[in-house]
């Protein structure tokens, strides 16, 4: 059996394809050379106005895919000759990175195509196969006809004579019009057929000799850059027009209004969402009624000449006089109802199929649309609901001499489902059965929309359903049929835990975003290997250790190539080394159980979706609307609520999210702020920065948070063995308010306390510092003792602080008291005294930090009179703090060392000595003005590791 390539071999073999064509591919005709010729002395852009390389029209499809010269809003798709390699791509929208993966890993493809239709924001295609068929498609624009070479609009070509493609988009207003047409193919007399209609069609109307075909819904284009079957070269643009479709010509939107058949179909699922259909409301299910307005031959046959009668009636048509247009597909014109019309032919209807629009307006639909939005005033109402539409239908076919509802009795009994008559209660509890027993995603949904319309329940979607489930689990866990919780709710509730501590805790969600480029992902996936590994970071120039946990990681954005790539980069094996690391793909967020059901079993620390928009179910509601942000507060109310039936363990989740186009700010709606707890943008350094913390960096800035972390930073660091580093730029202390000026944080003066004492501290202890470090500041408003017991709590729940039980000495009896002090890392190794005599013994942190800092086994200098130099202590530097070391190593009481010259602290980054000022890397920091005692000398936060 033949096995794919790796792709190395992809990208090695795509260079000689587009060399050998490169070769092949010469100029055939003197405007070619010319057009070549004009294309090589100018600059081309994209849609979005990003320069393209000047030999990109020399590219193979899926090279120029990744450059973004196709519009992003189309459906692209892998190929193979003009057939698509991959199933279902007429009904599954696909992203262009996972189209353009799909290429890259099949060694048999040739290139890519484009879904025309609604799948590309109204994308239609105009094939033109020959001569003769392009002496047709002049016939048939007249006047809008566009020559060989001379076209308005993005237009392509196999390389064989006469033949081209022309690619238009269709106004937005018009997309549900035209929701049925795939095909139209021209007749050999000028006119067209639809081939979803009947073989009479194509019976009564012969094709011609080549063919004129117009392509929208589940069709599709091979793209330019790919080779074609036959010729073996590649297809070219004719046109570009900046990497955008112009909008179609009057002539093409009147043949697909004369073929439009929007109205004339059963309401799909989408529809009927927005019908909200109770079955008790009419006599005959709204969907039956609509199949039998716009499908009923006998029907059509007589409402079609009596339009302007029975629907196109309003007033404001008796203003201006009926016209009727030019051409083979003649619309009828008139002034608009909604907006006084100067030429009086704005509004304008097919005369064979009733479809109508507004040009100016921008309103179309059928004649029952027509017919609501006059009576409710409301150009822009939606579908009429069930018993407005059974009022309209019943009034038309009583006119046209139709029995309502007996007409429709026996339509209704061959496409009615036979009914289960089961009332709300039974239905939510059998769909839970489904949920719970069915596993496989697709066979569920059509498990519960199976069921939906047996029930006569014909609005809802498998997601609805899904959230309806969910909804009443939450009521369910309630008893008593309340909302209303118990009063011992707060024993069920899961406590807040620290992951990192000071940093990430669970539960809790967090929405990461940034514009594309920068590395969200990667950075994303240093913090989850901080975790998995249960390594040490800095936090507030204090290590500590990470919890150590599972990561589920979410994977919806890339392949899995490529996410293998940065996992690898990253020294992260799943197989091997990092079983911590467990990956999910083909999720989507309107699947709450199976999220549950993987949560479950895995036991994650960490959960990373890469990323939201990737794992929003398709056709849900855009970004923009503020019910995108539901399931995030659903996985919010489920996350550590393991009393309810659908919720899981806590969990930490991260959803890697993308900037707006100005890059300001995350994309959608604003409820996405509310609905996590706190918000991180990433961005890339300023030039300042760059010198500061070097170029292979990133600054993670926290925005809104309800942890009490609103502008707090952390510097994300790469170094040159593609080592990541997290550490925080917060420091212990900072002063309040917006430009940071006003009353120093009483949190971090707690910590600050902390940091200085040799000895855990009790809670009176804590207060007293307090006191006498703000009173040193000028300040007289002191915390009370109630306060501090908070701030001490608050750091304990966020790791920073520990707790011990500590019985004083001299007293017989009693109770221990509670002591606080900081929780420093101790390495996550075993821990041993460093003996700095042995230097073969000193790990690797401790030699260098010596070594660069002094000069080692030398005794002191002395003055001329035998004196220590100003500034010397005698015996040597006493005590020092780590503030960034990996290792977070501090000599004990007892200890001293041999040293040379004096050092100056701020030589070495982070490590503090005796001093009354605050912690050194804390930068415009104030000086402190109390007693020498409170900071006397810093004490061991943590042990050297052993093995270094």
């Amino acid at each position: 059996m033949q096995t794919p390539p790796a792709a190395s071999d992809i990208a090695a073999a795509a260079s000689d394809v587009v060399a050998a064509a490169a070769e092949e591919d010469v100029p055939t005709s003197q405007w070619e050379s010319a057009v070549n010729a004009s294309h090589e002395t100018q600059v081309e852009t994209n849609a979005e106005g990003k320069p393209l390389p000047h030999n990109w029209r020399g590219l193979l499809a899926v090279q120029m895919a990744r450059l973004g010269v196709f519009p992003k809003e189309w459906n692209l798709m892998g190929v193979r000759g003009k057939d698509a390699f991959k199933k279902a791509w007429s009904t599954e929208p696909k992203r262009q990175v996972d189209a353009i993966a799909d290429v890259l890993t099949y060694y048999k493809a040739t290139g890519m195509g484009v879904v025309t239709g609604s799948f590309s924001g109204g994308l239609v295609a105009i094939d033109i196969d020959g001569f003769h068929a392009d002496d047709a498609f002049k016939t048939a624009a007249g006047d809008a006809y566009e020559p060989y070479g001379e076209e308005k609009t993005m237009a392509w070509t196999s390389g064989k004579p006469g033949r081209r493609q022309l690619l238009y988009r269709v106004p937005e207003h018009l997309l549900p019009l035209f929701a049925r047409i795939t095909t139209l193919t021209a007749t050999w007399n000028g006119k067209f057929f639809n081939d979803t209609n009947s073989k009479q069609d194509r019976r009564n109307e012969g094709r011609l000799g080549e063919d004129f075909v117009i392509r929208y819904n589940k069709c599709m284009s091979v793209l330019p850059g790919s080779i074609h079957p036959d010729t073996r070269k590649r297809y070219k643009f004719l046109s570009y027009n900046g990497g955008m479709p112009a909008v179609a010509p009057q002539w093409l939107i009147n043949v697909m209004k004369s073929k439009a058949t929007g109205g004339s179909k059963f309401l799909d699922e989408e529809d009927l969402k927005a019908i909200k259909h109770d079955t008790g409301k009419t006599q005959v299910p709204p969907k039956q009624i609509r199949g039998w307005f716009f499908s009923n031959q006998d029907v059509r046959a007589a409402l079609i000449p009596r339009l302007q009668e029975l629907v196109f009636n309003h007033k404001e048509f008796e203003n201006y006089n009926w016209v009727e247009g030019s051409g083979e597909n003649p619309q009828m014109q008139n002034g608009c109802p909604w907006h006084k019309s100067s030429s009086g032919t704005s509004f304008q209807y097919a005369k064979n199929t009733g479809v109508w629009d507004c040009k100016a307006c921008k309103v179309s639909g059928d004649e029952l649309d027509f017919i609501h939005k006059i009576r409710t005033g409301d150009m822009y109402a939606g579908r009429p609901d069930p018993e407005a539409l059974e009022t309209y239908v019943s009034e038309i076919a009583e006119k046209l001499g139709f029995m309502y509802p007996e007409a429709l009795r026996e339509t209704q009994r061959t496409m009615e489902v036979p009914r289960d008559e089961i009332n709300s209660r039974e239905f939510l509890d059998r769909c839970r059965k489904i949920i719970k027993e069915v596993t496989n995603p697709a066979e569920q949904s059509i498990e519960l929309i199976d069921l939906a319309e047996r029930c006569g329940r014909y609005k809802y979607k498998a997601s609805e359903i899904r959230a309806l489930v969910a909804r009443d689990n939450e009521f369910q866990r309630n008893k008593g049929n309340t909302l209303l919780r118990p009063k011992n709710w707060q024993t069920t509730v899961s406590e807040e835990e620290y992951i990192i501590p000071g940093f990430l805790r669970k539960p809790s969600q967090i929405l990461i975003h940034s514009r594309g480029g920068v590395g969200k992902t990667e950075s994303v996936m240093a913090l989850a290997k901080a975790v998995g590994r249960g390594e040490v970071m800095n936090i507030r120039g204090i290590p500590v250790q990470c919890v150590k946990g599972n990561v589920l990681w979410i994977s919806g954005d890339q392949s899995e190539i490529r996410l293998n790539a940065q996992l690898m980069r990253m020294g992260i094996e799943s197989h091997g080394s990092d079983p911590w690391f467990h990956l999910v793909s083909d999720w989507r967020i309107d699947l709450p159980d199976e999220f549950n059901k993987i949560v479950k079993a895995v036991q994650p620390s960490l959960i990373v979706v890469d990323s939201l928009g990737s794992v929003s179910d398709l056709g849900d509601p855009s970004e923009n609307e503020g019910a995108y942000a539901a399931p995030l507060y659903d996985i919010s109310r489920r996350n550590g609520a393991v009393d309810m039936e659908d919720g899981f363990p806590s969990a930490a989740i991260i959803w890697i999210h993308h900037n707006k186009k100005d890059g300001t700010d995350f994309r959608g709606t604003d409820r996405l702020l509310n609905a996590v707890d706190e918000t991180w943008g990433l961005k890339e350094l300023t030039e300042d920065e760059e010198a500061e913390h070097g170029v292979n960096s990133r600054i993670l800035t926290i925005g809104k948070s309800r942890f009490d972390r609103s502008r707090d930073r952390l510097l994300v660091t790469r170094d040159h063995n593609l080592n990541y580093e997290i550490k925080d730029l917060t420091p212990t202390l900072y002063r309040m308010g917006v430009n940071r000026n006003g009353d120093l944080d009483p949190a971090g003066v707690v910590l600050e306390v902390l940091r200085a004492s040799l000895e855990p501290m009790s809670k009176e202890a804590v207060q007293a510092g307090v006191k006498e470090y703000l009173q040193a500041e000028g300040h007289d408003r002191i915390p009370k003792e109630k306060a501090i017991r908070k701030y001490l709590d608050g750091w304990v729940v966020d790791g920073m602080v520990q707790v011990q039980e500590i019985k004083l000495s001299g007293k017989k009896g009693g109770r221990p008291t509670k002591h606080f002090s900081l929780a420093c890392a101790r390495g996550g190794g075993s821990t041993t005294e460093t003996d700095l005599d042995d230097r073969d013994s000193w790990p690797p942190l401790v030699s260098k930090f010596l070594s660069v800092g002094v000069r080692i086994g030398q005794k002191p200098p002395t003055g001329p009179n035998g004196q220590k130099p100003p500034g010397e202590s005698p015996e040597g530097v006493e005590s020092f703090c780590p503030g960034e070391g990996e290792g977070g190593f501090c000599p004990t009481e007892t200890e001293t060392c041999d040293l040379g010259a004096p050092m100056d602290p701020a030589d070495v980054e982070g490590f503090c000595p005796d001093s009354a000022a605050p912690h050194a890397r804390e930068e415009g920091g104030p000086a402190r003005r109390g007693r020498a005692g409170l900071a006397p000398r810093a004490r061991r936060c943590s042990r050297s590791r052993s093995t270094g």
